[in-house]
Formats: C-alpha cells, sequence, structure tokens
C-alpha cells in the first residue's frame, strides 16, 4: 500500500510531529507500506529532494511563498506535487498539518485519492482559516487527534466530523535504555525543547529562583534550541543564577533517555495550549515525574497526582511550589516517575497506535473518492 504523508516539516528538522511520523513509517514499512513524504522548507532543510532511511522526502517552499503570497512559487509547488502523486499513485494521502491543505486542494488531491487527516494542532485563527480547515475536514474520510483537547476543539469548527473522528494518542517506542534510579541529590529539574515564547521557559527560569535560596544544590538543566536563547540567558543572568542553570544546547532525540536518567523531574510550563505533550510522555517513559501546566491536552498524558503534579500556567509561584513538593517528598516522587512508565507503556503504548493507524490507512484505502463529504 503507497501513503503520501504531508508534514508540516521534515529531517533534519526535527520537533514532535517530525519524530511521530517517522517512527510511524518505520514501523509499517515491514507491512507492506510504502511512503513519500511531502513538507515545507524548514529552517535546516535546504534541499528540494532527499532519501531519508528509505523514504523519499519532497520539500516545497510554502510557508515562504504564503507569507510573500507568491503565486508563481505556488504554480509550481503545484505542478510538482501533481508530477509526484502521479508517479507515486498513492492510495491514501494523510495529512498531518493545516497550511499544506492549501496545496492539496490548489492541486486537486482531493478528487483523486481518499484522504485521512490526523489533527496535531488546531489553533484556530480566523474566518479564513477555519474556512479551510472545514473544507479539509469535508474531503477527509478518517480524522483522528492526538487528544481529546484537540477532538474537542476541532468540533467547535465542524461538529459534523464527529461520526468518523476519533482520539489516537501519540505512541512512542520506549527506549532500549533501562530508567536509572531517581535521585533527588542534587536535584536536577530539566526543561527541553524549543526555546520560543509558547513553551514558557521564561517562566520555569522564575520558579527555580525561587527554589535555588531554599535549595542552594538544586540545579536547572535547559536542553534545546530556539529564537529564546539570548533572551533566557540574559533573565538567568541578571537572576544571579549562572552557577546553578545550565543550557546544554540542542540534545539528539536518541540522546534524551540518557538525558532523562540524569534528572529529578521534567518541567513543562507551556504557556501555550499543548496538543498532546511529548515531552511529558518521554519523561514518564524514563520513569520521571512531570511538573506540567494544566493547559490543553497536557492534563491527558500527566495524571495529576499520580505521575506528576499540574499547575496553572504562567504561575511561576505555582511551579515552584510544585518542585518544592517532589524535594519534601522524595518517595512519592519515586512513585510518581514508576507510575508515568506504567502509563506510558498502557496508555500510549506503540504498538496499538502502530496498528490503529494499519487499520485506519486500509480502511481509508478501500472508500469511494469524494471531493466533498457531507
Amino acid at each position: 500500500m503507497r501513503v503520501m504523508l504531508w508534514s508540516e516539516f521534515y529531517f533534519p528538522d526535527v520537533g514532535g510531529l517530525e519524530v511521530w511520523a517517522y517512527n510511524l513509517m518505520q514501523a509499517l514499512r515491514p507491512r507492506g507500506f510504502e511512503f513519500v513524504v511531502l513538507a515545507s522548507h524548514g529552517g535546516k532543510s535546504t534541499s528540494d529532494e532527499d532519501l531519508i532511511d528509505g523514504v523519499p522526502v519532497y520539500r516545497f517552499p510554502l510557508l515562504q511563498a504564503l507569507e510573500k503570497r507568491d503565486l508563481m512559487a505556488f504554480k509550481r509547488a503545484t505542478q510538482r506535487i501533481k508530477a509526484i502523486h502521479a508517479e507515486f499513485q498513492p492510495d491514501v494521502i494523510h495529512i498531518n498539518c493545516l497550511p499544506c491543505s492549501f496545496l492539496y486542494f490548489r492541486a486537486g488531491l482531493d478528487k483523486l485519492t481518499p484522504t485521512f487527516t490526523t489533527l496535531h494542532a488546531l489553533r484556530i485563527t480566523g474566518e479564513g482559516i477555519n474556512r479551510l480547515m472545514s473544507e479539509l475536514f469535508r474531503a477527509s474520510h478518517a480524522i483522528t487527534a492526538v487528544s481529546r483537547y484537540i477532538l474537542e476543539s476541532a468540533l467547535t469548527v465542524a461538529p459534523d466530523i464527529l461520526p468518523r473522528a476519533e482520539v489516537v494518542y501519540n505512541g512512542k517506542p520506549l527506549p532500549s535504555l533501562a530508567p536509572a534510579p531517581l535521585s533527588l541529590e542534587p536535584p536536577v529539574f530539566l526543561l527541553y525543547g524549543r526555546w520560543v515564547h509558547d513553551k514558557g521557559f521564561d517562566t520555569g527560569i522564575e520558579a527555580f529562583r525561587l527554589l535555588a535560596a531554599e535549595y542552594p544544590l538544586a540545579r536547572l538543566w535547559i536542553a534545546g534550541h530556539g529564537l529564546k536563547e539570548r533572551a533566557l540567558k540574559e533573565q538567568t543572568a541578571q537572576l544571579g543564577l549562572t552557577s546553578q542553570v545550565e543550557f546544554l544546547g540542542v540534545v539528539a532525540p536518541e540522546e534524551i533517555p540518557g538525558l532523562l536518567n540524569q534528572t529529578s523531574a521534567v518541567l513543562v510550563p507551556s504557556r501555550w495550549e499543548e496538543p498532546f505533550g511529548l515531552v511529558a510522555l518521554e519523561a514518564g517513559q524514563m520513569a520521571r515525574p512531570v511538573i506540567a501546566s494544566r493547559a490543553g491536552g497536557l492534563p491527558e498524558v500527566v495524571a495529576d497526582g499520580q505521575t506528576g503534579l499540574l499547575v496553572p500556567k504562567e504561575d511561576p509561584a505555582a511551579l515552584a511550589g510544585a518542585m518544592r513538593w517532589l524535594l519534601d517528598h522524595p518517595a512519592r516522587a519515586v512513585e510518581m516517575g514508576q507510575a508515568g512508565r506504567a502509563r506510558a507503556e498502557t496508555m500510549f503504548g506503540f504498538e496499538p497506535m502502530v496498528a490503529r493507524f494499519e487499520a485506519l490507512y486500509r480502511q481509508t484505502a478501500a472508500m469511494p473518492i469524494f471531493s466533498s463529504l457531507p
């Protein structure tokens, strides 16, 4: 079976969606599935065409063309997409991003191949975006969402999709590295991901300041990269925390489990409504308790009081209080980490997710083509 998978970006640009798509495709290829990936150019991707671990990847200047309203770029991209489609002849088109659906419709692929959409994020920003989203929903034979939060948000735009929509939680293969025993001596808290405003790392640093005077041996590690690097480092210096806060820079995905094994707890102080919370899942896989914002899909990943603690977003005092509680209750911190590992294996198991997507691909491929579903 041939699947054309659309992703907003793809390797070497790394994010939650890219890792998820890679893992899914590599699991399904031995089961008789063949993939091509269509994506936008990102910060690191420069070539228009790559072969990444056996999967062809085609990139288009979609986001740049949208920003510049470049009609010629759209025309060239549309022609190229049609040629790729004609050569590959997919049985299913799997859309995983909203902006790419603009080219999907321009190329007329909704009239050529049964379509399956997965909602990873849903920022409802205006009438035009809502209209595009509704059109995509009408053209989709099946729809999945990565959390109940995302599905409920989609239903506010298109309540009629409910009969063919469902939640399929993100799954991730368990690391081959076993979790190390949890240690709070000294306590090491970890922030990792994109250094952008939405992730709230500045809130995490401020919360750590409130804790640091009471626990002078405590450390805060910050891994990743992003536009807020300078601001976060300046904030750390201004608060007098340079001896207790360490910026680790980019950590490769395969190195994350080893990094988690050296930490006591993971902070996810997002100020936006996280669609799911891959960082929280990865922490659970390595038996680390999580302190996260009560926002978006995070409460579905972090069971409050069981696998971690939830706090109001943009509340450094509440975040510091939760960090202090973990340090004052070391046995409970260990129990939370172990419960997070068990929850990651059961509720967010990788194999059940792959099996469900395999079934949905086969069901979608067997459906008749509709240019617009009722």
